[in-house]
């Protein structure tokens, strides 16, 4: 498969059994939330649809420790994906502003790929994604030295 649609997306996460919810407001593309391992992220189809070439997928996640630092560390690491920092702001105020970690692994088509290496690719990002919110919630070793 060279391309894919909303359609067929949906039908792999049906079969993985992922929950989700596909938001087509205030947007061109859709935003297909997901739920693996009760762990959020955004399945992004992108390119010109319905035939999509690639898709993108991206969690966030609030740090406990330096974030910057520790995205670096995390990318060395893990290689499969990037982790890199966001300053949101925490009230409508706009004056606090929070420091996020978002993780995101574009996946794309072209060249094709079979269902099977899709479904792969979801099975270890849902791994990546448990390793990640161990990792930036203090779970797991990290030294900054």
């Amino acid at each position: 498969m060279q391309y894919i649609t909303v359609d067929e997306i949906t039908e792999i996460l049906d079969q993985l059994e992922v929950e989700y919810e596909i938001d087509l407001e205030d947007v061109d593309d859709p935003i297909i939330t997901c739920v693996m391992s009760d762990e959020p992220f955004n399945l992004i189809p992108l390119g010109q649809g319905p035939f999509y070439e690639e898709f993108m997928l991206r969690t966030v996640i609030i740090p406990d420790f330096d974030p910057g630092e520790m995205c670096n560390h995390f990318n060395r690491t893990y290689r499969y994906c990037s982790a890199f920092t966001s300053t949101t702001h925490t009230d409508s105020t706009d004056h606090d502003e929070q420091t996020i970690v978002a993780i995101e692994r574009a996946v794309m088509l072209c060249g094709g790929v079979s269902r099977d290496h899709i479904i792969s690719t979801l099975h270890l990002w849902e791994a990546i994604l448990l390793q990640a919110i161990t990792f930036f919630n203090g779970q797991a070793e990290y030294s900054s030295e």
